[in-house]
């Protein structure tokens, strides 16, 4: 399937810039000039159904453009608080991922959940050569001893990946208990059972595996 981005974020100088993505940016125009003539005309047609005509054709080209520019601006609008909240990824990648609901973002921006939710939906985020789903800077929140604020799913993710990958420069297989321990020595609280299901969602074997494949 291809995708195709809406949003295009940028790095000028540490600072994010957020914008439509032009190739993807759609826009009504109404020629006010042949509306004009069309509204004049109309004054001197006798036929009501063609006046009529006229009318709704004019009025539904209005509402297209208004209906267009308000989503643009509603894709945009969410886009850029999203972005912002989140904007430490783009300097600092994943593992500053912080945990963020549609309903954090609803709050800030004055609109219903539902709305946000739409905003979202199949929309894409175009930065430093990736595609990436905006849908993917919603994470859910981590419990951690210290409440600290970055302790996103995907944060959490992060580093477990990260301590796997020096399996094999340090020579040591680490279980999903051992993992436990060395995040605890970051003050961040999580059960075995849910390593495991980071793991897995990472695809990434099991330790006795790991170590059979070493």
């Amino acid at each position: 399937e291809i995708v195709f981005p809406d949003i295009l974020v940028t790095n000028n100088n540490n600072k994010i810039n957020i914008s439509l993505y032009n190739d993807n940016y759609y826009q009504v125009f109404i020629n006010e000039k042949y509306v004009n003539q069309m509204k004049i005309k109309q004054k001197t047609l006798s036929n009501k159904k063609l006046k009529l005509y006229i009318q709704e054709c004019i009025s539904h080209g209005k509402i297209l453009q208004n209906n267009l520019n308000r989503r643009n601006e509603t894709i945009l609008l969410v886009a850029k608080t999203v972005l912002e909240f989140q904007k430490k990824f783009f300097f600092y990648g994943e593992e500053l991922i912080l945990p963020l609901t549609h309903k954090d973002i609803s709050k800030k921006v004055l609109m219903n959940e539902s709305t946000v939710s739409r905003a979202v939906k199949n929309k894409y985020v175009k930065y430093n050569h990736k595609t990436i789903p905006l849908k993917y800077f919603f994470a859910s929140k981590t419990n951690n001893k210290l409440n600290i604020k970055n302790s996103s799913s995907i944060s959490i993710k992060t580093k477990i990946k990260q301590i796997i990958d020096t399996e094999k420069r340090l020579r040591i297989i680490f279980s999903d208990q051992k993992i436990v321990t060395m995040l605890k020595k970051e003050n961040i609280i999580i059960s075995r059972r849910t390593i495991t299901k980071y793991r897995q969602s990472l695809k990434i074997p099991s330790s006795l595996i790991r170590s059979k494949n070493n």
